[in-house]
């Protein structure tokens, strides 16, 4: 049984119920294991390819978010969250990750490749619950317990409130 997969061109993603923390990258073009990837101590919730397909980048409740080299299987980066949890991960279309941290109802979001914190997002009503980045990586909305959901603009940090209600 597997419970996530992910897809770039060459390489299948999955995450067998039992994995305790690895990824396992299947090469569909030669129908074996390429690599099996270990790191992260907890569940992995999220899974994404950069547009290029040669980084995933795999988000763990131990708090982490991992880059990782497709073809040789290494880890190239790190990022712990500071407080509270890392939620989502995506790519811009030239490649930059871009991570959102979740601290109640802080967002923090995060340039992985530098590991920096470039901006905060403040002004959610309550926790927030969920986050999405847009696939051009330039606006991230993100979902609370009181059933409102914000759209920013990462450019500008503005941001107009959408009430799912």
């Amino acid at each position: 049984m597997v419970s996530i997969v992910c897809l770039s061109a060459q390489i299948l993603v999955h995450l067998p119920v039992e994995y305790r923390g690895s990824i396992h990258l299947w090469d569909l073009t030669k129908e074996h294991t390429k690599h099996i990837l270990t790191g992260h101590t907890k569940k992995i919730i999220s899974l994404t390819f950069s547009p290029d397909g040669r980084v995933l980048a795999s988000v763990s409740i131990d708090g982490t978010l991992s880059l990782w080299d497709v073809v040789t299987g290494t880890q190239k980066r790190t990022l712990t969250a500071r407080k509270g949890t890392i939620w989502s991960i995506s790519f811009t279309p030239d490649g930059r990750p871009y991570a959102a941290e979740i601290d109640a109802n802080v967002i923090h979001l995060w340039e992985v490749a530098k590991g920096t914190r470039k901006k905060v997002f403040i002004g959610q009503g309550a926790s927030v619950s969920n986050v999405a980045f847009s696939p051009d990586g330039g606006t991230l909305a993100s979902a609370s317990v009181d059933g409102t959901v914000l759209v920013w603009d990462i450019a500008s940090i503005a941001n107009a409130m959408h009430s799912t209600q």
